[in-house]
């Protein structure tokens, strides 16, 4: 069996950035509101810090054995940190 899972992505310099960025493009009227649907549960799988640590959060995923892992990213400009996080580990 092959489990799969979705993960929300907000990049910043550190954890704080990145929360005000996620604030800053899902206003907390929207986010409160997508919270209190059955999309909640997704809303929860989110990575938020510099990429670095989203790197190791994704890991974790892994190693937890999802096979498949659906990667939204918030802001489209974050989409090619992580591999470059990846290429200097």
């Amino acid at each position: 069996m092959t489990f799969a899972t979705a993960l929300f992505i907000v990049m910043g310099k550190s954890r704080a950035e990145a929360d005000r960025k996620m604030h800053r493009k899902i206003p907390e009227d929207r986010y409160k509101a997508l919270i209190s649907t059955p999309v909640r549960l997704e809303i929860k799988h989110r990575s938020l810090g510099p990429p670095e640590a989203c790197v190791v959060q994704i890991q974790r995923y892994v190693e937890a054995g999802i096979g498949h892992l659906i990667l939204i990213f918030i802001d489209l400009e974050d989409m090619d940190r992580p591999r470059a996080a990846i290429a200097s580990a």
